[in-house]
């Protein structure tokens, strides 16, 4: 199967019809390939980020636009965000670090009662 490449200038006309949008709104080629492109872009001037929204799992991702302009910086976590995640990253470690129960073996031939028992 053939894969077809989008030449930037794609990906720039879109923007100038639709007006800002995030990687996931082009949905014209793959994610790998339309960040490539804006990059590609963002290197000679024909693309800016204007704004930061959530996306999925409450991470921010850029939302591009045509034209040359200045980045908008990123926001901030509130705190609020930010005690989420070094309490998720804490439960992760402990997760890992506990040991797991060991599985019971039975000795040959003891009825098994149960879902699926005799």
């Amino acid at each position: 199967m053939k894969r077809i490449l989008i030449p930037p200038s794609v990906f720039y006309n879109a923007m100038m019809r639709h007006g800002p949008m995030a990687i996931d709104d082009f949905g014209l080629a793959s994610r790998a390939h339309t960040i490539k492109m804006l990059l590609e872009l963002r290197a000679v001037n024909q693309a800016h980020i204007c704004g930061w929204q959530t996306g999925e799992m409450g991470r921010y991702r850029a939302v591009y636009a045509a034209g040359p302009g200045k980045d908008a910086p990123m926001p901030r976590m509130s705190v609020e965000e930010a005690r989420e995640r070094q309490y998720q990253k804490r439960r992760q470690k402990r997760e890992a670090s506990r040991p797991k129960p060991p599985v019971p073996v039975l000795p040959e031939n003891t009825p098994v009662y149960g879902m699926w028992g005799i």
